[in-house]
């Protein structure tokens, strides 16, 4: 079983090598705006490695800087199927179009008054008023 222990250590070399990453990104500077921030959601990304374009649609901070990038592919599978999402570390992103996808954030509505319907004026006559 030789091979098992030959996959293990490249696993623990996988991981080793992602928590050196992690480790690095964390003495990022700091800017008025919070952290320097290379991506940010709703952005049209491509990955370095794979080629493969998206929109962020989440981002994980981790306590030691590691940044993790949510991309959601904007092309279906050829069975006409939404795509499964990916994630990648920031470094391995490059910013194609800054917020192509932007959300409108709703307005909270006006608080209402408790009971009853609002749309009854005192002016307006009662249901089976006088």
């Amino acid at each position: 079983m030789p091979w098992v222990w030959i996959l293990a250590a490249l696993f623990a070399g996988a991981a080793m090598g992602m928590l050196a990453v992690c480790l690095v990104r964390s003495g990022r500077s700091e800017t008025k705006g919070g952290k320097d921030r290379m991506v940010n959601k709703g952005d049209r990304v491509k990955d370095k490695i794979t080629g493969l374009t998206g929109i962020v649609w989440a981002i994980t901070d981790y306590l030691h800087g590691c940044r993790r990038i949510h991309v959601q592919p904007e092309q279906l599978t050829p069975d006409g199927k939404v795509q499964e999402t990916f994630v990648f570390d920031e470094p391995q992103l490059e910013v194609i179009e800054a917020s192509a996808y932007e959300i409108e954030v709703p307005k909270k509505p006006k608080k209402q008054e408790p009971g009853g319907p609002h749309h009854l004026k005192a002016d307006k006559p009662q249901l089976g008023g006088k």
